[in-house]
């Protein structure tokens, strides 16, 4: 199998390597993503925006969220109107699954406005992009810090703050999870002071008039410490190692859970019995370049 190895890993893209390798073949080994809409990660990078307005120069979280959304919409009215059948009926629901995102986010930011107005976190760094060397290995890693903040409830330490939108949420597992010590490991090149650790940010995807119970949102600050940094750095110098070693072997790993959500279910299936999958990549999928230049 060939395929074009950057000289850099990500959080997503080091989960993605030990999920399912054919997933990461398609995804940053061929640099696929589907022209079709994800809900979950339109809704989440929508907030993003409109948290990172808010947190930097005060903006209006809700009106830099819904500008984001109108701009989705008409990249896919655009490409609906430009392409031909298959695509047309490939992005059929997205202008109504990107309408609905619109509504659940606006009323998601609302009551995180007022739910968090009075919260005591100095700001010293907003969406910052960092470009961190792996020791031991010839490439960068690559990660983008939300927030980096002091918080005066815990003696004025500084901790990086990670925004997530969730469905189900699992406190056991926050601690668990390499893409918090990563980011404190990495943002540890934007401030001289030390990072104590992450600050989760969680935002429930709730609709308006919910009769849940459960808290909207969930706020937990979690210390990171060197050996989890050392455990982290070790994952990443074994999946460089993995990907240069030359001997990279790609093959579908199937899961009952992750399958159902994954982009690439359908040329899956098609590699699976050894069909023609690439004709669904050719047509259904856009290189990741140039899905950033649609939107």
């Amino acid at each position: 199998m060939s395929f074009t190895i950057d000289a850099k890993m990500s959080s997503s893209q080091l989960t993605t390597l030990h999920t399912c390798r054919l997933k990461w073949w398609f995804g940053y080994g061929k640099r696929y993503k589907p022209m079709a809409r994800s809900e979950h990660l339109d809704l989440g990078t929508g907030i993003h925006e409109g948290l990172a307005a808010m947190y930097k120069t005060q903006a209006d979280p809700i009106h830099v969220f819904n500008v984001w959304m109108d701009k989705q919409i008409s990249a896919v009215l655009q490409m609906k109107d430009s392409g031909g059948d298959l695509v047309s009926r490939a992005l059929e629901n997205d202008v109504e699954t990107l309408l609905e995102s619109k509504r659940l986010g606006t009323y998601m930011l609302e009551q995180y406005i007022i739910h968090h107005q009075h919260e005591r976190l100095e700001v010293l760094q907003v969406e910052k992009e960092v470009f961190k060397p792996i020791p031991g290995t010839d490439w960068d890693y690559h990660a983008v810090i939300d927030l980096l903040v002091r918080d005066s409830r815990r003696r004025k330490k500084i901790y990086v703050v990670d925004h997530k939108t969730f469905t189900r949420f699992y406190l056991q597992y926050l601690e668990k999870d390499h893409q918090f010590v990563s980011y404190v490991w990495a943002a540890q090149d934007l401030i001289d002071e030390p990072i104590a650790g992450v600050i989760y940010n969680g935002l429930r995807k709730q609709q308006p008039g919910s009769k849940s119970k459960l808290d909207m949102f969930e706020r937990h600050t979690l210390d990171i410490n060197a050996q989890q940094v050392k455990l982290f750095l070790r994952r990443l110098r074994d999946a460089h190692d993995l990907l240069t070693s030359g001997k990279f072997k790609v093959y579908p790993e199937p899961n009952s859970m992750s399958c159902g959500f994954c982009e690439f279910r359908d040329p899956c299936t098609l590699y699976m019995k050894g069909e023609d999958y690439q004709f669904l990549l050719d047509n259904l999928y856009v290189k990741k370049e140039d899905r950033e230049v649609i939107e």
